[in-house]
């Protein structure tokens, strides 16, 4: 297992690191994501998504409002 350590300076950085890393990923590979609310999970996974053709079906719960 190996552990690498990237610092995104926004938004857009952290996208298209997403779809860099989704580019180069392989059956059967594990991508955990940890992190406080709103430092960029979803923008991570949309880009990631992005480049596996399912992008229009990322959305985080996080933000969602129940009446």
């Amino acid at each position: 297992m190996s552990k690498k350590v990237v610092v995104s300076q926004c938004e857009k950085d952290t996208f298209e690191l997403g779809k860099k890393l989704g580019e180069n990923c392989k059956p059967g590979d594990i991508i955990l994501l940890n992190g406080d609310l709103g430092v960029g999970k979803t923008v991570f996974t949309k880009g990631f998504g992005k480049s596996r053709t399912a992008y229009r079906f990322i959305y985080t719960k996080s933000f969602a409002k129940t009446f």
